[in-house]
């Protein structure tokens, strides 16, 4: 047997099971909580939608409201799809990058500027420094058939700076099309603008 009635908030016709009359439903229309009758209070047709019971119904008021440790609202819409913030990794990747460009700079600055002091000296001209590097440089493969160690390593890390930079921007800019994670964008962004900030000023 089963108990027909019309849900008294949209006046949609429904059907529940005969053990669940004067127990708290969910209308499958409106999505209302609706306390069905004892007894069949509706015509029915040939079919009518079944609503879905709501068990261990508490009152109004209560902290856990409608259906126990889950409202009314969450037990109806059931398992809906969320995009996990796991769906923008691109963002993460971008910031990574970002960071990594910053430190490979900075390590080159920091390994590259005494050294350069050191063979041109200072408060000179960048192009008489430009000269004496030149010169340093020829002197040192003429010598030694090679590169100091130190140009070599400030080589490697120049390199670094550029595919970290390029690579960051890149995820950068495909992170942006994703909703999810935009200020690791915008951090990436900031820290990659600070690269080409410094060499202008120099």
């Amino acid at each position: 047997m089963s108990i027909q009635f019309e849900c008294p908030s949209c006046r949609n016709p429904i059907e529940i099971d005969d053990e669940w009359g004067g127990q708290a439903v969910a209308c499958p229309y409106c999505r209302k909580s609706v306390t069905a009758p004892h007894s069949s209070t509706f015509a029915p047709p040939e079919t009518l939608p079944s609503a879905r019971a709501v068990p261990d119904a508490t009152p109004w008021g209560s902290d856990q409201g409608w259906g126990g440790p889950a409202s009314t609202d969450q037990q109806i819409r059931g398992s809906a799809p969320e995009f996990p913030a796991s769906s923008n990794i691109v963002a993460v990747w971008a910031l990574i990058l970002s960071i990594a460009s910053n430190i490979s700079f900075i390590a080159v600055s920091i390994l590259m500027a005494p050294r350069i002091i050191d063979i041109v000296g200072e408060n000179i001209a960048p192009d008489e420094a430009k000269i004496q590097l030149e010169q340093y440089v020829s002197e040192q493969l003429k010598t030694h058939n090679q590169l100091p160690d130190w140009m070599v390593m400030c080589g490697f890390l120049l390199l670094l700076v550029g595919v970290c930079w390029v690579s960051g921007l890149i995820c950068s800019l495909v992170a942006l099309r994703s909703p999810f994670r935009r200020k690791f964008v915008y951090v990436a962004f900031g820290m990659l603008s600070l690269i080409p900030l410094l060499l202008l000023l120099e």
